[in-house]
């Protein structure tokens, strides 16, 4: 096993969460100026609620925006490089 490779998969998984944050505020943006003041969103404290209505705004709102495809690839590439991190620096042996 290269020693190198968990390092790079756990960077690699960094790298997709930084950018699904970038989306998710690109998203927020977005919405938030469709929105009247009092129902746009908050940029911190983010719980599965408060991100739900996002994703419901912003399919409403943007039927044809693709920021929702590129927020699930990240998700599913961080989740990926986590596990594949997780294996190869043996956390499950």
């Amino acid at each position: 096993m290269r020693a190198g490779l968990p390092i790079v998969l756990f960077v690699g998984a960094q790298i997709f969460a930084l950018i699904a944050t970038v989306v998710i505020y690109s998203m927020v943006s977005m919405v938030n100026a469709k929105l009247h003041e009092d129902e746009q969103f908050n940029y911190l404290f983010w719980y599965p609620g408060k991100m739900s209505k996002l994703t419901q705004h912003y399919r409403k709102l943007y039927p044809q925006g693709r920021l929702l495809l590129v927020l699930n690839i990240c998700t599913v590439m961080v989740i990926g490089l986590v596990v594949l991190f997780a294996w190869k620096a043996g956390f499950f042996q």
